[in-house]
């Protein structure tokens, strides 16, 4: 998304064809520019970057670069209605094919519409559990709440409970029944592409110990 020269036709002929085939999850994000190709001059064309957003994806920081799909689309002043067109590509997966047609047929993605953003992150939700892919928030919970529990006890019992925790989670990494990078671990979702790639290193915690002796 986001192509210079893109219009409203195009991607509803898209996404006609999705509803025709009905994949299993339809990943889709923005355009991402490289400093100094050609595809900034097409972008600043067809007005969809400025001479400011120029500057900073010369020094490899396009601000689109680090949002979410939802983000990235969310009170964009365009023609086409982004807000409804990911609605679509969320959707598309989840409705029958007739319904979803005869939704397409009112044509209110020409609409000026916004669709909240919490509806399109619980419909996306929805599609990747849909899909088999809920592990990927399911991890995310997981994690937050199981370092979130284990901080909030250091917190409130201090530095006896600290040891206790590290002893857990030198027992809990050792077995590699999780990640030792929490929700680090989780290096890229593009959040709600589906694209991610996870870290299960399962390395064992080496620690030096003090030899006990009988004496002890």
């Amino acid at each position: 998304l986001n192509m210079p020269g893109e219009t409203t036709e195009g991607l509803i002929a898209a996404i006609r064809l999705y509803n025709r085939c009905k994949p299993v999850i339809v990943n889709f994000g923005s355009l991402i520019y490289l400093p100094k190709t050609q595809i900034v001059e097409h972008g600043l064309k067809y007005g969809e970057i400025t001479e400011d957003d120029v500057k900073l994806i010369n020094k490899g920081l396009d601000p689109m670069a680090g949002k979410s799909n939802i983000e990235r689309f969310k009170g964009k002043e365009s023609v086409i209605n982004y807000s409804i067109i990911t609605f679509l590509l969320i959707v598309v997966t989840l409705l029958p094919r007739g319904f979803f047609e005869r939704l397409l047929k009112t044509e209110f993605y020409n609409s000026k519409l916004q669709i909240p953003s919490i509806v399109l992150v619980l419909l996306e939700v929805a599609s990747k559990f849909k899909a088999r892919q809920g592990y990927i928030y399911l991890s995310a919970v997981k994690y937050s709440i199981y370092y979130g529990f284990i901080r909030k006890l250091l917190r409130f019992f201090g530095k006896d409970v600290l040891d206790q925790a590290h002893n857990i989670d030198d027992g809990i990494l050792n077995d590699g029944m999780f990640s030792a990078g929490g929700l680090d671990a989780l290096s890229s979702d593009d959040s709600f592409t589906g694209n991610s790639s996870w870290s299960f290193d399962q390395k064992p915690v080496y620690k030096e110990k003090e030899l006990v002796t009988p004496e002890h």
